[in-house]
C-alpha cells in the first residue's frame, strides 16, 4: 500500500477531532513539499469539498509529479440545465480549470447512487467521452458498502474504487469485496482510515453521542498500549495488512502531521485486528452520525 493524500481538509473543517480547522496557504505548500519528499504520489480531492479544488491547484503551480483523483458532483446538482453526458464534462472542465491542470488521473462518481438513478447510465455515457478526449486516464466510484459494490459492477468495471476501510469498520474484508475487486483488476482506495480521528482519540476524549462505544474505544487502545503499538501506527498498519490496498488516503492539516503518517506507516505492526471489528452503522458509517 502507498499513502496518497486527502484533501478535503484543505477546503473545510472536516472531522470529529479537527479542531484547527483549515491549514493556511503556507501550509498546504508545505505540505505538498514533504509529499513530494515522502515518494507520496497520488492527492484526492473533489468539487465539492468547499475550495480545496482551488487551493491545492494554486499550491500545484509548477508540480507535475502528483497523480490527482477527483469527483463528480451529485446527478443534477451541478449544471442542472444541461444532460447528464454534457454535465459531466461540464464539471471536470471546471475541476480541471481549479487544479490548473490539462487532464488528471482518475475522475470518480462521489455519490455512487447516481449510477442507478435517471440519467446515470448518460452521466456514465459522459465520463467514458472524458477518457476518451485525454481529460482522464482512470474512471472509478466512491462507494460506502458492499450493496454500492455489487450495484457499480453490474454497470461496469471500474478502473478505480474508493472505499471506506479501518480497524473498526472491517465490513469489506469480511465480506470478500476487497478480494474481488482485486480479482478484477480494479485499483482501490481506501478511505476514512482514522474513521474522521475517532481511531486516534482516547474513551475519554470520544464526543459524547459516541458514549455508548467508549468501552469498545477503550479495550482497543488499552491493548495497544500493551503492546506497545500507537493508535497511528495501529491505524495505518491495519490497512497495510490489507493486500488489496493500492493506496490509504490520508487528511491532514499540517507538514507536521503529515511527517507522523509517513513516519507510522514504516513500522511493521503484528497485531490481530479482528476483535476490534465494531458491526454497528450508525457508528462506523459517518452518514449515519448525528451531532
Amino acid at each position: 500500500m502507498k499513502l496518497a493524500l486527502g484533501t478535503v481538509q484543505f477546503g473545510m473543517p472536516y472531522g470529529i477531532a479537527n479542531e484547527q480547522h483549515v491549514p493556511a496557504d503556507e501550509e498546504i505548500a508545505s505540505i505538498l513539499d514533504l509529499a513530494e519528499l515522502s515518494a507520496i504520489d497520488a492527492i484526492d480531492t473533489a468539487s465539492s469539498y468547499g475550495d480545496s479544488e482551488t487551493r491545492l491547484g494554486a499550491a500545484l503551480r509548477g508540480r507535475r509529479c502528483f497523480r490527482l483523483v477527483t469527483k463528480t458532483p451529485p446527478l443534477n446538482d451541478d449544471e442542472s440545465s444541461l444532460d447528464p453526458q454534457t454535465a459531466v464534462r461540464a464539471s471536470l472542465l471546471k475541476s480541471l480549470a481549479r487544479l490548473r491542470q490539462p487532464a488528471i488521473y482518475a475522475l470518480l462518481v462521489h455519490r455512487a447512487s447516481d449510477l442507478f438513478a435517471p440519467g446515470g447510465d448518460n452521466m456514465l455515457k459522459g465520463m467514458h467521452e472524458c477518457a476518451r478526449e485525454g481529460l482522464v486516464s482512470k474512471l472509478g466510484v466512491s462507494v460506502y458498502c458492499a450493496e454500492d459494490i455489487d450495484r457499480v459492477l453490474g454497470c461496469f468495471v471500474p478502473d478505480v474504487v474508493q472505499l471506506p476501510l479501518n480497524v473498526f469498520d472491517q465490513r469489506l474484508c469480511r465480506s470478500g469485496h476487497l478480494q474481488k475487486l482485486s480479482k478484477l483488476g480494479v485499483e482501490i482506495h481506501a478511505r476514512s482510515i482514522f474513521l474522521q480521528g475517532l481511531l486516534l482519540m482516547s474513551a475519554e476524549e470520544i464526543p459524547a453521542r459516541f458514549a455508548s462505544m467508549r468501552a469498545h474505544v477503550d479495550a482497543y487502545h488499552s491493548r495497544l498500549g500493551e503492546l506497545g503499538i500507537t493508535p497511528l501506527e495501529a491505524a495505518l498498519g491495519f490497512v497495510e495488512q490489507c493486500k488489496d490496498i493500492t493506496y490509504g488516503v490520508i487528511g491532514v492539516i499540517s507538514a507536521l502531521q503529515l511527517a507522523e503518517c509517513t513516519a507510522a506507516a514504516r513500522k511493521v505492526v503484528k497485531f490481530d485486528f479482528g476483535d476490534f471489528a465494531f458491526d454497528r452503522p450508525e457508528f462506523v458509517d459517518p452518514r449515519l452520525w448525528s451531532e
